[in-house]
Protein backbone atom coordinates (compact mmCIF):
# COMPACT_ATOMS: atom_id res chain seq x y z
CA UNK A 1 0.00 0.00 0.00
CA UNK A 2 1.31 3.40 -0.89
CA UNK A 3 0.01 6.75 0.68
CA UNK A 4 0.44 9.85 -1.58
CA UNK A 5 -0.94 12.77 -1.27
CA UNK A 6 -5.10 12.23 -2.30
CA UNK A 7 -3.93 9.44 -4.05
CA UNK A 8 -3.91 5.72 -2.35
CA UNK A 9 -2.64 2.62 -4.67
CA UNK A 10 -2.98 -0.78 -3.38
CA UNK A 11 -1.48 -4.05 -5.01
CA UNK A 12 -3.01 -6.98 -3.93
CA UNK A 13 -1.21 -10.45 -4.78
CA UNK A 14 -1.81 -14.04 -5.00
CA UNK A 15 -5.58 -13.17 -5.67
CA UNK A 16 -8.28 -15.74 -5.99
CA UNK A 17 -9.92 -15.93 -9.30
CA UNK A 18 -13.92 -14.67 -9.06
CA UNK A 19 -16.20 -11.74 -8.41
CA UNK A 20 -14.58 -9.43 -6.56
CA UNK A 21 -16.57 -6.10 -4.29
CA UNK A 22 -14.84 -2.84 -3.57
CA UNK A 23 -16.13 -0.54 -1.11
CA UNK A 24 -15.22 3.20 -1.18
CA UNK A 25 -16.36 5.77 1.60
CA UNK A 26 -15.53 8.89 1.42
CA UNK A 27 -17.34 12.91 1.74
CA UNK A 28 -15.87 13.78 -1.43
CA UNK A 29 -16.38 12.68 -5.16
CA UNK A 30 -13.48 9.79 -5.85
CA UNK A 31 -12.29 7.82 -8.79
CA UNK A 32 -11.49 4.28 -8.95
CA UNK A 33 -9.31 2.56 -11.14
CA UNK A 34 -8.60 -1.00 -11.25
CA UNK A 35 -6.34 -3.37 -13.41
CA UNK A 36 -5.44 -6.41 -13.25
CA UNK A 37 -3.23 -8.95 -14.92
CA UNK A 38 -4.03 -12.60 -16.48
CA UNK A 39 -2.55 -15.09 -18.91
CA UNK A 40 -5.62 -15.01 -20.99
CA UNK A 41 -6.29 -11.80 -23.42
CA UNK A 42 -8.66 -11.87 -25.95
CA UNK A 43 -10.02 -9.30 -28.44
CA UNK A 44 -13.74 -9.31 -30.17
CA UNK A 45 -15.50 -8.11 -32.32
CA UNK A 46 -19.64 -8.40 -33.64
CA UNK A 47 -19.45 -9.99 -37.21
CA UNK A 48 -22.59 -10.66 -39.60
CA UNK A 49 -22.21 -14.03 -41.97
CA UNK A 50 -20.98 -13.84 -44.97
CA UNK A 51 -21.96 -16.42 -47.56
CA UNK A 52 -20.71 -15.16 -50.86
CA UNK A 53 -17.89 -17.18 -52.56
CA UNK A 54 -15.22 -14.64 -52.22
CA UNK A 55 -15.53 -13.75 -48.14
CA UNK A 56 -17.06 -16.75 -47.30
CA UNK A 57 -17.08 -16.82 -43.30
CA UNK A 58 -17.81 -14.05 -41.16
CA UNK A 59 -17.39 -10.08 -41.10
CA UNK A 60 -16.75 -7.64 -38.95
CA UNK A 61 -19.63 -5.07 -38.41
CA UNK A 62 -19.32 -1.52 -37.95
CA UNK A 63 -21.03 0.22 -34.47
CA UNK A 64 -22.76 -2.24 -32.48
CA UNK A 65 -25.76 -4.96 -33.27
CA UNK A 66 -29.61 -3.28 -32.76
CA UNK A 67 -30.93 -4.09 -29.65
CA UNK A 68 -33.97 -6.81 -30.18
CA UNK A 69 -31.98 -8.73 -33.39
CA UNK A 70 -29.54 -11.66 -33.22
CA UNK A 71 -25.66 -10.47 -32.94
CA UNK A 72 -22.64 -12.82 -33.38
CA UNK A 73 -19.57 -12.14 -31.52
CA UNK A 74 -16.30 -13.21 -32.47
CA UNK A 75 -13.14 -14.19 -29.27
CA UNK A 76 -9.74 -14.07 -30.27
CA UNK A 77 -7.80 -14.92 -27.50
CA UNK A 78 -4.31 -13.23 -28.04
CA UNK A 79 -1.09 -13.34 -26.70
CA UNK A 80 -2.22 -16.26 -24.12
CA UNK A 81 0.08 -18.67 -23.41
CA UNK A 82 -1.95 -22.53 -24.24
CA UNK A 83 -1.20 -24.41 -21.58
CA UNK A 84 -3.28 -21.85 -19.26
CA UNK A 85 -5.85 -22.52 -21.14
CA UNK A 86 -8.08 -25.85 -21.13
CA UNK A 87 -11.36 -25.07 -21.92
CA UNK A 88 -13.69 -21.88 -23.27
CA UNK A 89 -17.03 -22.56 -23.30
CA UNK A 90 -18.98 -19.52 -22.58
CA UNK A 91 -19.41 -15.98 -22.70
CA UNK A 92 -20.98 -13.68 -20.31
CA UNK A 93 -22.67 -10.65 -21.60
CA UNK A 94 -22.78 -8.26 -18.48
CA UNK A 95 -24.46 -4.59 -17.96
CA UNK A 96 -23.62 -1.65 -16.34
CA UNK A 97 -23.86 -3.09 -12.79
CA UNK A 98 -22.06 -6.26 -13.51
CA UNK A 99 -25.33 -8.41 -13.25
CA UNK A 100 -25.19 -11.20 -16.23
CA UNK A 101 -27.63 -10.34 -18.87
CA UNK A 102 -27.17 -13.32 -21.05
CA UNK A 103 -24.30 -16.28 -21.07
CA UNK A 104 -23.56 -17.72 -24.81
CA UNK A 105 -22.21 -21.03 -25.59
CA UNK A 106 -19.13 -20.42 -27.41
CA UNK A 107 -18.23 -22.40 -30.95
CA UNK A 108 -14.68 -23.84 -30.90
CA UNK A 109 -13.49 -22.36 -34.82
CA UNK A 110 -9.50 -23.01 -34.00
CA UNK A 111 -8.91 -24.59 -30.95
CA UNK A 112 -7.72 -22.49 -28.21
CA UNK A 113 -7.72 -19.40 -30.75
CA UNK A 114 -10.74 -18.45 -31.98
CA UNK A 115 -14.57 -18.88 -30.85
CA UNK A 116 -18.07 -17.82 -32.31
CA UNK A 117 -21.36 -17.15 -30.05
CA UNK A 118 -24.66 -15.81 -30.80
CA UNK A 119 -26.91 -13.72 -28.97
CA UNK A 120 -30.81 -14.23 -28.73
CA UNK A 121 -32.76 -11.44 -30.34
Amino acid sequence: EVQLNKVLVVRIRDVTAGDWLISVTSSGTYDLRVTAQSAVDFVYAFVTNVTDTEHFGVREIEGRPLAGEEAIIKVNLVGSDPTSVSDVTALSLLALDGSVLQTLTLQEIEPLTEYIATSSS
